[in-house]
């Protein structure tokens, strides 16, 4: 009697606690969420900021103002007995009480643990919280540890609902799976990144982890890759590249640059391996330069493409910053004579660069046929930072268009320093190999860039060349290139004659080139005004070809009869026997063009 006594009230305990558990359930998941602030700054009350707790519990606030925890361990303490063994009902209230503290590392401290344990108790409701009241910057923490905590408990549950997630959390959520899961197989961990087309990523941190043999049977999953995107090789996405570059990579450092032949073989003949070749050489120059190196020469000799000689070149310089006399002893090898010169100049280029002095007292070791360019390279470099000090030092080298790189190098460093004392150097300095004229066009182009006024005060102050020409002419035609309206605000400062019709022609270029034509003619009749020889305009006749009917309207304010006449000639030469003019115009030109301008 006994017995069937206990077993009736204990079925009607469970039936009860069943009850209650679904009225409480419904009565939270019917809560209306929306009335739920979780953000720091947001006032509105909430039913749930309404709520008791418990007697024997402390709410969030208090925790913070309890001045017994004055310690960060305390607090935390305090913070995880608490939610422990919270069920969504209690977080949903210690969610609403965050909003109420003041502290706002409290703050986010609070919150991201109330989701830790709410991902534990009912992950899909958790996410929904993160989504619909978080701000993308705190979304971007919380989602992952959410997934974190789903992973360990249903991890295709995690993995579908991550599939629905935007791609600029999709990074951190696969991540945040991959690495929570470290007791899977390496090749499960794969699995869940191809699932959320993350794959590549999942490689590189097992890499990061120590596993240095992702791939075990690269070669298997080359030809594999290769048959199942048979059809889409020539529109893979980025991740599909990534892979095909890892699994290359892997294959490489397993069996040596041999199996690049395979590779090859393995692709259609319209697919070239320039892409893939560049990430696995990238991948592996700063620690297998060597490998990195013979890869790239390798695949250019079976993958004609242009891009492989850019790619070595580009590693070259890699290497011969780290190891010099091994980077240059590869390029011996190299057959293709004019290749192996341009890589020899980077590597020389990239030593001096990385070390210079080195460089010099390397000299001697180097092949017979490298050290002049090399002495060179080093001079080059130093004329970057001390031109004065290599000022004689150009003298020491023998080939003359070595010699030539040197001075225009000191030309262009001390023209930076002191304009000056480069013109004196240049005027001063006997048999210099290049001409006096070249070397200080060569220090107003570096003055345009770098300090476009000093450039113009100092053109003004030296006297005009043989043909009557400022250097100041030039100095605005090319600061026209990169800043027009400084150009043209100029203008009316440069001296009279060719030097002046140089500078009004760069503007008037880069109005045409920029399609301001209206732009272009007003500042040629503004040329014919100052200049009667205006007719010597580079861009006369191409404005007077581009828009012949604009150019005819303003003929008579031509104030230059050469060039009046000259735009006549040149309308009526191109567009005589066409519809462009009507016969009383056509006839208006003949007059101007026969009219005496002498």
């Amino acid at each position: 009697m006994s017995r069937t006594i206990f077993v009736i009230v204990t079925l009607g305990t469970s039936i009860v606690a069943v009850v209650l558990g679904f009225l409480i359930s419904k009565s939270i998941f019917n809560h209306d969420q929306s009335e739920l602030p979780l953000e720091s700054g947001d006032t509105a009350e909430t039913k749930l900021s309404n709520q008791e707790t418990d007697d024997n519990k402390l709410t969030l606030p208090e925790i913070e103002s309890q001045a017994q925890l004055d310690t960060r361990f305390d607090r935390e303490l305090t913070l995880h007995n608490l939610l422990v063994n919270a069920n969504v009902r209690d977080l949903s209230l210690y969610l609403s009480q965050s909003e109420k503290l003041k502290s706002q590392n409290f703050l986010r401290e609070s919150q991201d643990k109330i989701i830790q344990r709410w991902s534990v108790v009912d992950p899909v409701s958790a996410l929904k919280v993160v989504m619909e009241y978080f701000s993308e910057e705190r979304q971007s923490f919380l989602i992952p540890l959410v997934f974190r905590e789903w992973s360990r408990l249903n991890l295709s549950e995690a993995i579908k609902h991550a599939q629905g997630l935007d791609e600029y959390l999709m990074d951190a959520v696969v991540d945040t799976i991959v690495i929570s899961r470290e007791d899977l197989p390496v090749a499960q961990r794969r699995d869940i990144a191809r699932n959320l087309d993350r794959e590549w990523r999942v490689i590189e941190l097992l890499r990061k982890e120590g596993y240095n043999s992702v791939f075990e049977a690269p070669a298997k999953e080359w030809s594999t890759f290769i048959r199942k995107h048979q059809g889409e090789l020539q529109h893979l996405s980025n991740s599909q590249l990534r892979i095909m570059g890892y699994i290359v990579r892997s294959w490489v450092t397993q069996e040596g640059v041999k199996v690049i032949t395979q590779v090859r073989e393995e692709l259609p003949r319209a697919i070239s391996l320039l892409t893939t070749t560049e990430f696995v050489s990238r991948e592996l120059v700063k620690t297998q330069p060597a490998t990195a190196f013979e890869l790239v020469i390798s695949a250019a000799g079976i993958d004609h493409h242009r891009g492989y000689l850019d790619l070595a070149i580009e590693l070259i310089e890699v290497w011969a910053s780290t190891n010099f006399t091994d980077a240059i002893n590869a390029t011996l090898a190299i057959k293709a004579k004019s290749f192996r010169w341009e890589l020899q100049k980077s590597a020389l280029r990239a030593a001096a660069q990385e070390d210079v002095d080195r460089l010099l007292n390397d000299l001697d070791s180097l092949p017979e046929h490298l050290r002049v360019r090399a002495h060179a390279q080093a001079l080059v470099e130093i004329a970057k930072t001390s031109p004065k000090s290599i000022s004689e030092r150009w003298r020491d080298i023998h080939e003359i268009e070595e010699r030539e790189r040197v001075v225009d190098a000191i030309v262009r460093g001390w023209a930076k320093k002191d304009v000056a004392e480069v013109f004196q150097w240049i005027e001063n300095t006997l048999e210099l190999p290049l001409s006096r004229h070249k070397l200080k066009e060569t220090v107003f182009r570096e003055l345009v860039v770098s300090n476009w006024q000093l450039a113009f005060q100092t053109a003004l102050s030296l006297p005009r060349n043989i043909d009557g020409a400022g250097w100041e002419g030039t100095v605005v035609k090319w600061l026209a290139n990169w800043n027009s309206d400084i150009a043209e605000s100029l203008l009316v400062k440069v001296r009279s004659g060719p030097g002046r019709i140089d500078a009004f022609d760069g503007v008037i270029f880069n109005a045409i080139k920029d399609k301001d034509f209206q732009r272009a003619l007003e500042v040629f009749l503004r040329l014919c005004e100052l200049e009667e020889h205006a007719d010597q305009s580079l861009y006369l006749m191409p404005l007077a070809y581009t828009v012949p009917d604009l150019v005819f309207a303003s003929i008579d304010k031509i104030a230059s009869a050469r060039a009046r006449v000259k735009v006549a000639h040149r309308l009526l030469y191109r567009y005589a026997d066409s519809d462009v003019f009507t016969t009383d115009e056509i006839e208006r030109l003949k007059q101007i063009k026969n009219s005496d301008v002498n």
